[in-house]
């Protein structure tokens, strides 16, 4: 029995090590080749039968403190980047370098707007984004809870609790459709793994950063006409 199990063991680990490589150089791979050219543990997922697959997926699940991922970089005299994400390539405009439910943390942030980046750049109407800005309703409001999500068919939202304010995507497209795209959102289950039901749902999200432009054109418009206002104002006094 005992040389039985030890022959198990050694069947799985041999058949997972098969799949390990080591570089002279010291670099790790799994499912490919080594590449030297960098100091890495290299993960590659090749595997074409239409569904998805995960580069990495992990999961803490302990009762004081939890990170599924953690990323640290020090020390580099060129840079450092603790996680890096890319969603270059195939994939139409469901491309997100991250995709987070729930609330994100940051010390700072910075969005690329170098205008070197940019083409077919030009003004904004201001007099026409004031009218626009003008038909917006803000709303408060609370998100679904991971339950009632679920019940929709909706994506979890990491349990964004209590109230909110902001607008309404559907409301926002009518007036700004360039501010509000489509994410295919991938759905769950209890355990945090694609639903076999149903894979993912599409949700409409706001480019709030796009909103702050319009606004800046919109208060530069109001300004225009409270100058005009006022040198009226003082030709009359006068």
């Amino acid at each position: 029995m005992i040389k039985r199990l030890f022959l198990f063991v050694f069947l799985i680990v041999s058949t997972m090590t098969a799949q390990i490589k080591l570089g002279s150089c010291g670099a790790v791979a799994l499912g490919t080749n080594p590449d030297c050219s960098y100091n890495w543990i290299k993960l590659q997922v090749e595997y074409n039968n239409n569904d998805m697959s995960y580069g990495i997926w992990s999961r803490a699940n302990c009762t004081y403190r939890n990170y599924g991922v953690y990323g640290a970089a020090h020390n580099g005299s060129n840079g450092n980047y603790a996680i890096y994400g890319d969603a270059t390539g195939s994939g139409g405009s469901n491309k997100w370098a991250g995709y987070f439910a729930g609330n994100v943390y940051t010390t700072g942030s910075y969005q690329s707007s170098d205008s070197r980046l940019k083409k077919n750049i030009y003004p904004l109407n201001g007099k026409e984004i004031l009218e626009k800005i003008k038909r917006l309703q803000s709303v408060r409001f609370e998100y679904l809870n991971d339950n009632e999500s679920r019940q929709k068919g909706l994506p979890l939202l990491g349990a964004l609790e209590g109230e909110h304010i902001g607008l309404l995507a559907q409301e926002v497209e009518k007036l700004f459709p360039e501010l509000v795209t489509d994410v295919v959102s991938p759905l769950t289950d209890e355990n945090g793994l694609p639903d076999s039901k149903r894979t993912s749902v599409i949700v409409k999200a706001i480019d709030y950063n796009g909103l702050i432009a319009a606004l800046i054109a919109a208060i530069q418009e109001q300004q225009v006409k409270i100058e005009e206002l006022e040198r009226k104002l003082t030709a009359n006094r006068d």
